[in-house]
C-alpha cells in the first residue's frame, strides 16, 4: 500500500478586518498609555501605575509626543470608512486626542510657561 500524501496545509486565514485593525490598535493604545501618564489613568480607573506621578521634565514631553505620532501613523494606515459607524466615531475621537497631544507638546509648549500643569498633576495624583 503506498503512504498516504500529507494532508493540503490549511489556508492562511483572512487578513484582519478594518474592524479588527482598529480594536487592536485601540488596546494598545489603552495599554501604553497610561505608563505616559499616570494620573491620568488613575482618574480613568487604571491603577496599574498609582504609586507614580507624571514624569514632566521635557524628555518626557517629548516622549508623550512621539506616542501620538506613532499611533496618529497608525489610524493613518487605516482605511477609516471600512471601520463600522461606531469605530469610526471612536476612531475620530482618537485623533483628535492625539492631534491635541502633539499640537499640545510641539506648538503651544504649554509645559514651558503654565505652572497649573505641575499644580493639576500634583492635586490629581493625591
Amino acid at each position: 500500500m503506498p503512504p498516504k500524501p500529507d494532508p493540503a496545509p490549511a489556508p492562511a486565514p483572512p487578513p484582519p478586518s478594518a474592524d479588527q485593525q482598529f480594536d487592536a490598535l485601540a488596546a494598545d493604545y489603552l495599554r501604553e498609555f497610561p505608563e505616559h501618564s499616570p494620573v491620568s489613568a488613575t482618574a480613568l480607573g487604571d491603577h496599574r501605575f498609582d504609586a507614580r506621578l507624571n514624569e514632566v521634565d521635557a524628555a518626557a514631553w517629548q516622549t508623550r509626543r512621539a506616542f501620538a505620532e506613532k499611533y496618529l501613523a497608525a489610524l493613518d494606515r487605516l482605511d477609516r470608512a471600512a471601520l463600522d459607524r461606531a469605530r469610526q466615531v471612536d476612531a475620530a475621537l482618537l485623533r483628535n486626542q492625539l492631534d491635541y497631544a502633539r499640537f499640545r507638546v510641539g506648538e503651544l509648549e504649554d509645559w514651558r510657561w503654565d505652572p497649573l500643569i505641575y499644580t493639576t498633576i500634583a492635586g490629581d495624583g493625591l
